[in-house]
Parts: structure tokens; C-alpha cells; sequence
């Protein structure tokens, strides 16, 4: 017995010499009981609400099942895919995954979050079960809408929809704000004139010069109150696309209105595939394709409501006729039977425009 006795101090000198604290475990690796694979939350986050679906597969490892809390925070469950094996427990700000064997096991899960506005933004936040890939998709925003993901990728914009990733701890502290539309602002713009006036016998000569400088809104055309007799006999300008003389109100007075460039010529786009009929190639691709059409999609809704315009280079006069090819030869035809008229000198005529047998 007094040869044991040594033995037996030892360790409990080893013991006093660490302070009285044991020494601790080996570490382990432990495994997840249960895991999450094929993770994807979309939240519809439209009229102000927030409606999460998730979507994942759990893995359970152990043959007596196991447990996982699933969600926690603000939330209040509103659709869940039933399942023998497995049933989701509601606990205090919590609910709990509960499942009875191993496995593997597709959960599906709709939640609705509260939502909390502050300075017109708003904001979720709530807690998931964390999985290695943890993607998710908001629906219902604007594409200017504004976010602050707390922990997360930024989220960006994808066929019609942002997407981003969870932070590795599932915490999802969401804040969102749309960003307020852009107002056109009122008209505000300055002119100014400089008017040359030359006389010969028989003959004044008046030429102005309109100088316009927009600084706020959009100026689509512009007036000018013409007193006395004469005639305009030239427009000219980079921004005008035509112009017009109207009755004035008052007697003896005109109105000289010049409509400006600020008609969107454009037309919808050229459709990326289309598919020929082998037998009518052409009628099939002119079916197809809308936009080569002189319909009035083709150069921008209103295209055919703006005045003719004409070229700076040719001079006319009020009394000139004008007639458009798809009025018909028949208007032509009438004018010059009424007028007596029975031979036509073409002048500046764009043979290579047109088709010959039109003339």
C-alpha cells in the first residue's frame, strides 16, 4: 500500500498545477443531424407585403430522426406540403422541423414576414435554417428599387426579378425602397429674335432669325403671329420638321406654327428569329416582319398625324399641291383632270426610290 501511495498523488498534482480545471476533450467532428441541399427562397414583396416561399431537401443522418429549427423571427406560417415522416412544430418565435426516421425528405414552405416602414423603407427581418448555397429571389419591385441586404450580396436585377445570396447564418434583414419616378418639369426656356429687313422697288424682304434655348421640360413646336399681307416663302432650322401657316384671331393676322423634332421615330424591334414558309418565302417574312412596313407602328405612334415636311432646299409656295403615295394615283389623276392639265414635267424625280411601273 505505501507503494501505490505516490501513484495516487500524481494526478492530483496535475490537477492543482492547471488550477483545479479539468483537461478538455479531444475536439471531434461532429456531423449535422440534419442538412439542407437544393435551398431557394423567393419572396414576393408586392403592395407592400412580403409572402416567402422556401423550397429545400432535408437530409436526415440518423435512423431515429432529428430536429431542425426551420424559421424564427417574424413570420407567421401560411402554407406547408404535408408529410408522414416529418411534421413542422410551432414553438415560441420558432417553428421546428420534426422528423421520425432518416432520409431524405422535399419541404416546401410558405411564410408571410412582417413588415416595418421607416422613413419610406421598408424591412424584414427572420431567420432560416443555414445550407452551404443559399440563393434567393425577390419578386414584385421596380428596377430602380433601392436595397440594403444586411450580410448579403448586393441584389441584382434578373429577368424581372433580383436575386442574391444569404449570408452563411440564414439571417435575412431586408430593407428595400422604391425610388421615387422622375417628374417632367415645367417648360422654361428663353428666345430670341433678330429680325433683317431689306427693301428693293416693289419688294421688302423680312428674315428672322429665332434663337431657343430650353432649359427645363420639352418644347414640341412653336408659334408665331404674322400680321399683314405677305408670304412665307422659307422655314428653315435643324430642329424644325415642319411648318404650317393657320388662321390668326384676329382679322388680317396668321399663325406661322413650326413643329419641332421632338417626334420619336421609332418603331418596335426586329423580331431576333423567324421561321420562312418554303413555299411563299417572301409573303411569310413580310407577315413577319411588321416593322419594314409603312404602317403607323413602323416610325413611332402619330407618325402619319405630323405635317408633310419638306426639303429647305426646295422653294414653294402656299398655293403648291403635295401628294403622297399612298393617297393613290387617283388623287393625282382628279387634280390634274380638273385643272385641265394633260402633260407633267417631273423634276428631281428619285427614279431609284421607286418602282417603274408606278410611273
Amino acid at each position: 500500500m505505501k507503494c501505490l501511495t505516490p501513484l495516487l498523488l500524481l494526478p492530483l498534482l496535475a490537477v492543482s498545477a492547471r488550477g483545479g480545471e479539468p483537461e478538455p476533450p479531444a475536439p471531434t467532428n461532429a456531423v449535422p443531424l440534419v442538412t439542407l441541399t437544393d435551398f431557394k427562397l423567393t419572396g414576393d414583396l408586392t403592395n407592400g407585403q412580403a409572402v416567402f416561399t422556401l423550397t429545400t431537401t432535408a437530409r436526415v443522418e440518423r435512423s431515429k430522426g432529428a430536429t431542425l429549427e426551420l424559421l424564427s423571427g417574424a413570420v407567421a406560417l401560411a402554407d406547408v406540403n404535408a408529410h408522414p415522416q416529418w411534421r413542422l412544430r410551432a414553438e415560441p418565435n420558432r417553428f421546428v422541423l420534426a422528423f421520425d426516421r432518416s432520409g431524405e425528405f422535399p419541404i416546401r414552405v410558405q411564410f408571410h414576414a412582417a413588415v416595418r416602414e421607416t422613413d419610406q423603407w421598408k424591412t424584414v427581418e427572420f431567420s432560416v435554417a443555414p445550407a452551404a448555397v443559399q440563393p434567393v429571389v425577390l419578386r414584385g419591385l421596380a428596377a430602380d428599387t433601392q436595397f440594403e441586404f444586411t450580410g448579403a450580396a448586393r441584389p441584382e436585377p434578373k429577368d424581372a426579378a433580383f436575386v442574391s445570396f444569404l449570408p452563411a447564418t440564414g439571417r435575412v434583414k431586408l430593407s428595400w425602397k422604391e425610388a421615387r419616378p422622375e417628374v417632367e418639369g415645367k417648360l422654361f426656356f428663353a428666345a430670341e429674335m433678330l429680325s433683317q429687313v431689306s427693301v428693293s422697288p416693289g419688294l421688302m424682304r423680312q428674315v428672322a432669325l429665332l434663337d431657343l434655348k430650353v432649359m427645363q421640360g420639352e418644347l414640341p413646336g412653336v408659334a408665331l403671329l404674322l400680321r399683314g399681307a405677305g408670304e412665307v416663302t422659307r422655314v428653315q432650322g435643324d430642329q424644325v420638321l415642319a411648318w404650317r401657316l393657320e388662321p390668326g384671331p384676329g382679322a388680317g393676322e396668321r399663325r406661322l406654327r413650326e413643329v419641332l423634332d421632338t417626334h420619336a421615330f421609332t418603331g418596335p424591334p426586329l423580331p431576333r428569329e423567324i421561321e420562312l414558309d418554303p413555299q411563299h418565302p417572301v409573303a411569310s417574312y413580310l407577315r413577319q416582319t411588321p416593322a419594314t412596313d409603312a404602317y403607323p407602328g413602323g416610325n413611332g405612334e402619330g407618325f402619319w398625324q405630323l405635317p408633310m415636311p419638306l426639303h429647305a432646299a426646295l422653294d414653294h409656295r402656299p398655293t403648291d399641291l403635295v401628294f403622297y403615295d399612298g393617297e393613290g394615283y387617283a388623287v393625282v389623276r382628279d387634280c390634274l383632270r380638273g385643272r385641265g392639265l394633260r402633260h407633267v414635267l417631273l423634276l428631281g424625280y428619285a427614279t431609284d426610290m421607286c418602282v417603274k411601273t408606278t410611273t
